[in-house]
């Protein structure tokens, strides 16, 4: 992705708003955010912002992936979300007027849209159904994560492998050549499925001999889906 070049559209006529809790906002209203919002290019493995650091604004992501983490008690970190064109994240923290509690990395180049905190509370004071919109989302979020993380804890380490990988999958869908469309390493594979790197090595590594997974370097190609879901279920 050529950051540099490329030319940004307007929030009025961008597609990407249709993907987001922006795509019901009336046009003055987008308007507005066109001129508040920031347009910031991250390189790969750039932080974006970093736990513990003070929220000024709402983050979504325009192209590109984005890795939420959290160190959880045991001073470990966590893969504990993923942020895709269309999605926000960090605004939890915002409307609690409390520290970031996560970080949030670029896996690959992206391009991000700040829109600052005094604007997003505007909307939400002004649009019910903006607002209503922000905190469902929030609540499913929040959801999500619970469920990712009761599902690792005190699983078998194939399970939480195998649950890792479909985590994976649901977050950034399988090109056309069924491999996961995000390239990521052994480590954050780890990181998802709370286990050491050397384990989710050596547990890849036996679903690929039993024909689960394919894999391509850091690719991971997926050979039987319903094999690796029953693997995922086992226990």
């Amino acid at each position: 992705m050529d950051l540099k070049h490329y030319k940004m559209p307007t929030c009025m006529v961008c597609p990407v708003k249709y993907e987001s809790v922006f795509g019901e906002v009336d046009q003055t209203r987008l308007e507005d955010i066109n001129v508040s919002k920031r347009v910031i290019p991250f390189k790969k493995k750039q932080t974006i912002f970093q736990a513990n650091s003070v929220p000024n604004g709402l983050h979504i992501v325009h192209m590109g992936k984005v890795k939420l983490t959290k160190v959880n008690s045991l001073g470990i970190e966590q893969i504990i979300g993923f942020a895709t064109k269309g999605d926000i994240f960090g605004y939890d923290s915002m409307l609690a007027n409390q520290d970031y509690h996560i970080t949030a990395t670029a896996i690959d180049d992206c391009i991000i849209c700040f829109i600052p905190k005094e604007k997003i509370i505007e909307m939400i004071r002004a649009d019910g159904n903006f607002a209503l919109k922000l905190f469902e989302h929030g609540f499913n979020e929040f959801t999500e994560i619970a469920n990712n993380y009761s599902n690792m804890v005190q699983k078998p380490l194939r399970q939480k492998v195998a649950l890792s990988l479909l985590f994976i999958m649901d977050s950034f869908g399988l090109n056309q050549e069924d491999v996961l469309d995000a390239r990521l390493s052994r480590e954050e594979i780890a990181n998802i499925a709370l286990s050491t790197t050397a384990s989710t090595i050596r547990t890849l590594s036996e679903f690929n001999s039993e024909g689960l997974i394919e894999l391509i370097g850091k690719q991971i190609k997926i050979l039987d889906l319903p094999r690796l879901r029953q693997e995922a279920d086992k226990y």
